[in-house]
């Protein structure tokens, strides 16, 4: 018969052989009072006084620890209980599994509740709903009845609004946690200090025992209603803490000394009472050094103000920020960035100073700033030459024909892609009445392409007064110009057209221009002359291409800028588009209108894509009374 312990009576052969045991265990009890030693079983146990280890604890961990209230001082109390019976439980274990050899988790058990009654902790009564398996499903449900703790409470008069057994608890999931080898926690959910009827406990995995604790309460309404104020224990939760204080320390420690900036602890009369490896190499000072100097000992003189005792004194009023110059052990003087704040260092106000050197920087901005001074004044120097060759340009370019617009119109619109354009056109007058048009394109473009394009048209103009044939002319500004162009390494695309409106004729040479093109009767039909631009190879006169000019024709002349524009899309404008939007012009467009239209065309196509080319366009357009 079961006399040590209330189980289910599936339990009771498994725990009556422990009975059996445990209490032939304690008839072995010995006590030597005059050698101060109790034995069982060749142990040596002690005997404690109940209240000294409950009531009378609490009060004395309440009394030291005041300063942070009652419930902090109560449960710093309650767990340190917990925690010490815990242990106390699990040793206790071992000590009986290995003495008994014993090896099934319920067997290891079984011994617990009975120990437990021997030694005058409480009787155990375990619960039907219990389930007591060695995985995460374990439910260990169970009252004592008879706890020393709660009889402590009840003894010494005092009411208590908490439950008070935290010793029993930790001692019973110490001694199951060493039986099944799984992490359990217990916690009393009814205490009879507070006036509950018993003092009962559920035990489960830490992970698991809200739930545990939630469900069984679910099941029994009565109870749930007055078990609220049950508190679940930390499973050595100081250990824990202090195991994770350390462990901050060590990486407070280590970012301490391994950070590449310096950083000091300072007291509020401005001694140093800390200072990474960092600062020691800052100041050229050794660690040992550093701790004890002022402030003032390792700034230089100029800035001495921002580290007087008022100044430090300030900057536990904020986060401040500032620069100042900082002066190292051999004198040497460096300027600083620091970042000064209030700082708790053991438990007295100082202040953290981080401090980095920023003399490169100061160097490398001075340097930047130099620098940038001397890209603006070169920025101006390059703005001036281009407004000068952007003006240039324009006086070389001709505003209007130097003829009868009546005889032979010319429409001219020219859209560059930088300030100053590489694409150039010109007109000229011959003596005979025939009229000598010239559209070119230089590689390249700003200053050195526009004195480029100074240096041709002068040439044209001065060769066709000498030879206004387009082929002969092409070839004389070869060999005049090729030596002046590859020498800069650059060259010349150029389309020559010679107008006879007496004899009703057209002829061109093209030395690297697109070809013109002639609108005649709602048809566009390609101009083909070949040769190479000036500049490039040995050059020689381009074949000629001799057409006749009819009533209506009107000749168009372009600049690769408008073939190769492009979109948003990297498609090319080219030459179908081009023939097909002429094709579509009416018949009567002057030149003028001609140009709007296409270059409207240019636009829409285009969009917001930026074009890398100038596009150059001239419209000619004979006279209706020159072509009969």
């Amino acid at each position: 018969m079961l006399e040590t312990v209330r189980v289910p009576p599936e339990l009771e052969p498994l725990f009556a052989t422990a009975q059996e045991f445990v209490g032939a265990y304690f008839r072995t009890l010995h006590a030597d009072p005059a050698h101060g030693t109790i034995e069982v079983g060749g142990q040596r146990y002690i005997l404690v006084r109940a209240a000294a280890m409950s009531v009378e604890f609490y009060a004395t961990i309440t009394q030291l620890y005041s300063d942070q209230g009652e419930a902090e001082a109560r449960a710093v109390a309650r767990g340190l209980l917990y925690d010490l019976a815990h242990a106390i439980g699990a040793a206790d274990a071992r000590a009986f599994h290995h003495s008994l050899d014993l090896r099934d988790p319920l067997a290891k058990l079984s011994a617990g509740p009975v120990h437990f009654a021997h030694t005058g902790w409480a009787h155990v009564s375990i619960l039907p709903e219990s389930q007591p398996t060695a995985d995460d499903q374990f439910l260990l449900v169970y009252d004592h009845p008879y706890s020393f703790e709660a009889h402590a409470w009840h003894n010494s008069g005092q009411a208590t609004d908490f439950p008070v057994c935290a010793m029993n608890a930790g001692y019973s999931a110490g001694w199951c946690t060493e039986s099944f080898g799984i992490a359990l926690v217990a916690v009393e959910i009814c205490c009879k200090a507070m006036g509950d009827d018993t003092c009962r406990f559920v035990m489960a995995p830490p992970a698991r025992i809200e739930h545990a604790i939630a469900t069984y309460l679910h099941g029994t309404p009565a109870l749930a209603r007055a078990a609220t104020r049950y508190e679940i224990p930390g499973f050595f939760s100081r250990k824990q803490a202090e195991d994770e204080l350390r462990e901050r320390e060590v990486q407070y420690r280590s970012v301490f000394e391994s950070v590449t900036d310096a950083i000091l602890i300072v007291g509020l009369d401005g001694q140093v009472v800390a200072a990474n490896p960092a600062a020691g190499r800052l100041y050229e000072r050794s660690h040992a050094d550093m701790v004890g100097l002022n402030l003032q000992e390792v700034t230089a003189p100029p800035s001495h103000s921002l580290v007087t005792q008022q100044s430090i004194a300030g900057y536990g009023n904020g986060d401040i920020r500032g620069e100042a110059v900082g002066m190292a052990a051999s004198g040497r003087v460096f300027e600083v960035e620091f970042h000064a704040t209030a700082f708790s260092y053991q438990r007295q106000p100082h202040i953290l100073v981080l401090v980095s050197d920023i003399s490169e920087r100061k160097r490398a901005e001075a340097e930047r700033l130099q620098l940038q001074e001397q890209l603006l004044r070169q920025n101006e120097r390059l703005r001036a030459e281009l407004s000068l060759a952007r003006t240039v340009q324009q006086s070389l370019l001709p505003q209007r024909v130097p003829w009868n617009p009546q005889h032979l119109a010319v429409g001219s619109r020219s859209l560059p892609a930088s300030v100053v354009s590489s694409d150039f056109y010109g007109y000229f007058a011959l003596a005979d009445g025939r009229m000598l048009i010239a559209l070119g394109d230089v590689a390249g473009s700003g200053v050195a392409a526009a004195l480029t394009m100074a240096l041709t048209i002068s040439a044209i103009e001065s060769q066709a007064r000498l030879s206004p044939q387009p082929g002969a002319c092409i070839g004389a500004l070869q060999a005049r110009l090729q030596e002046q162009l590859q020498s800069c390494d650059m060259f010349v695309s150029l389309l020559v057209v010679l107008v006879d409106l007496q004899n009703q004729q057209l002829w061109l040479a093209n030395a690297g221009m697109p070809a013109p093109l002639l609108l005649r009767a709602g048809r566009v039909e390609e101009l083909w002359s070949y040769g190479v631009p000036l500049g490039v190879g040995a050059g020689g006169a381009p074949a000629e291409l001799h057409a006749e000019l009819r009533p209506g024709d009107r000749v168009l002349l372009v600049s690769d800028g408008v073939i190769e524009a492009r979109n948003a899309y990297g498609e090319l404008f080219g030459y179908e588009r081009l023939l097909a939007s002429l094709s579509a012009r009416p018949p009567n467009e002057t030149p003028e209108q001609l140009l709007e239209n296409l270059f409207a065309q240019l636009a829409t196509f285009a969009s917001t894509a930026e074009q890398h080319d100038d596009l150059t366009v001239l419209a000619l357009q004979p006279g209706a009374a020159e072509l009969r």
